[in-house]
């Protein structure tokens, strides 16, 4: 057997051969190769007369193989060359890399127990490289947790990933079910925009299933299975299956009344009143949202917060307080950018872009469509994507610039595949690319598609987007040759029931604008004035001062040629 000397003699010996080699070649393999060489030799010296860590630490610092990369709050050293960091650990036996982890993880334990949040994903790395399974879960689900929290969802993901991984090889208990259901509810939170929702629903049927086979009546178990059917019902939301949402929701409401946990009551009351807000229902979702809005901030749930206040102020813009919705929007895009939540920033410029829509104020809904696109893609957000694209192809037709809405609605139509089923704003997506082949001209299609928007629209029970869809209709039959007049009537004077059934007074003033252009086409002037009166009237009240200089126009032409 070869003495430890004689080791260290042949290692020196390589060493020197290889800094001859680098002397003529200069080749950053060599550089590698002498750096693996040189750990190897200070490891070896270490045996032959064990050193202190500062010694050591000494030693590869002057065979140039670490340097220091911190002074405060600790001393840090980092290795010089990632390569060389791989060859020394590769050079280690399994189990003996095993131990090692396991120590840094009971000294990093030992010496932060003050401040272990800092250090929970470095732990659950160190324990799950040492092989234990159980106390890797524990930190990796917690530092999933910490991440979440400052919505650094893409962490998130990957620290739960890993948690739920290994707590499916531990042996069943309650103890290990309880871990999975949370876990599982935390990828959920992180995940439902990215995944979309029908992932996550079958997520949260496991979750369901755990919850059963647990079986306890324990007030924490009660309190789990309710938030489980929380998030049932928030992605049955995102699906596009409100019915569905709503049953969930109002399942959780009971059990929080009876804990009195006021966060949990208004959960439930800002998703439905939002899921309202989201069919078009303003009258009946608004008085959700609002009374929401306050709980949420004293619980300092402002992720739900933000999504809530952003929604209300959609519902009050269509309900017609338009200036009282830009506001409010604002106040949910600051808190959003305050918090760096990317989701939520991404939400509130939808929000702002469906309200500068209602005032078909071009410029600003560029400026939040490219908003919504930006955070949604940093963020790996389809459920902002989606409408991001579908909106900006409505805004490129109203400028005339037929060919790229097509090309920008087809990405939204990608979006909408790898999304699966109909998910939230598929009615009113489908509305929009019925208005763009309206105004393409092609009118035969623009009846195809809006009807077609409509089977959609009642199969989500969106009056919202099949009020716009009938307008859509009622416009392209009158566009078509010969102009089907009564046809067309008809289906603008449904647009108009039910935008109003839902208080949904501008989109309602813009139809009423449409009809009123049907009627003075068919020459029945009379009937074209009290429409155009009716959405001027509701124009001025909202302060929409472009809406109020276009109607206006109409009613000078109309006068004059009376």
């Amino acid at each position: 057997m070869t003495s430890l000397h004689e080791q260290i003699s042949q290692l020196e010996s390589s060493i020197e051969a290889q800094e001859k080699l680098r002397t003529t070649l200069g080749d950053d393999a060599v550089e590698i190769t002498i750096a693996a060489l040189q750990s190897q030799l200070v490891v070896l010296r270490s045996q032959l007369k064990p050193m202190s860590l500062t010694t050591q630490l000494e030693s590869l610092e002057t065979a140039h193989l670490i340097r220091i990369s911190a002074l405060e709050p600790e001393l840090e050293y980092i290795f010089k060359h990632a390569l060389t960091q791989d060859a020394a650990y590769q050079s280690l036996l399994l189990a003996d890399r095993k131990i090692l982890h396991r120590e840094v993880g009971m000294t990093i334990e030992t010496l932060f127990a003050d401040r272990l949040t800092e250090y929970f994903g470095i732990l659950g790395e160190h324990f799950h490289a040492a092989g234990d399974w159980d106390k890797a879960a524990a930190y990796l689900a917690s530092a999933g947790d910490a991440a979440a929290r400052i919505f650094a969802q893409i962490e998130a993901r990957r620290y739960y990933a890993t948690a739920l991984d290994l707590l499916d090889r531990l042996p069943e208990s309650d103890d290990v079910l309880r871990r999975r259901i949370h876990v599982i509810l935390g990828i959920v939170n992180v995940s439902l925009r990215a995944e979309g929702p029908n992932r996550s629903l079958e997520r949260l049927a496991q979750a369901e299933e755990l919850a059963i086979r647990l079986n306890s009546t324990e007030d924490q178990d009660r309190l789990e299975m309710a938030r489980i059917h929380y998030w049932i019902g928030h992605a049955y939301v995102h699906s596009g299956q409100f019915a569905n949402a709503i049953n969930h929701l109002r399942q959780v409401l009971p059990v929080a009344e009876e804990f009195d946990d006021q966060e949990l009551l208004a959960i439930p009351s800002a998703v439905i009143g939002r899921a309202r807000g989201l069919q078009g229902f303003f009258s009946q979702g608004e008085p959700l949202m609002a009374q929401a809005i306050s709980p949420l901030a004293q619980a300092s749930n402002w992720h739900e917060w933000i999504l809530t206040t952003a929604m209300h102020a959609h519902a009050k813009a269509n309900m017609g307080y338009y200036a009282e919705g830009i506001a409010e929007a604002e106040l949910a895009l600051d808190r959003a950018e305050e918090l760096a939540t990317l989701t939520g920033i991404g939400h509130s410029h939808g929000t702002f872009t469906l309200i500068y829509m209602l005032g078909r104020d071009h410029s600003r809904m560029l400026e939040h469509i490219n908003a919504m696109i930006e955070s949604g893609s940093q963020n790996n957000d389809l459920l902002i994507q989606y409408p991001a694209y579908g909106l900006r192809s409505l805004m490129e037709s109203w400028l005339g610039r037929h060919a790229d809405a097509q090309q920008t609605m087809q990405q939204a139509r990608v979006i909408h595949g790898s999304l699966g089923g109909n998910p939230i704003f598929s009615d009113y997506i489908a509305a929009v690319e019925a208005e763009i082949a309206l105004r393409a001209g092609r009118s035969q299609e623009a009846c195809l598609l809006a009807e077609q928007a409509i089977s959609v629209a009642q199969s989500m029970g969106g009056i919202l987007a099949e009020g716009v869809a009938y307008r859509v209709w009622g416009q392209a039959l009158a566009a078509l040759e010969p102009p089907q007049w009564d046809m067309a009537e008809e289906h603008l004077s449904v647009s108009l029931q039910l935008l109003e059934e839902g208080d949904a007074r501008l989109e309602a003033a813009w139809t009423n604008m449409a009809w009123g252009e049907v009627c003075r086409n068919r020459a029945n002037m009379l009937a074209a004035r009290e429409h155009f009166q009716a959405a001027a009237a509701q124009f001025e009240i909202s302060g929409l001062t472009r809406g109020l200089k276009e109607i206006k126009v109409l009613i000078e032409d109309l006068q004059k040629s009376s």
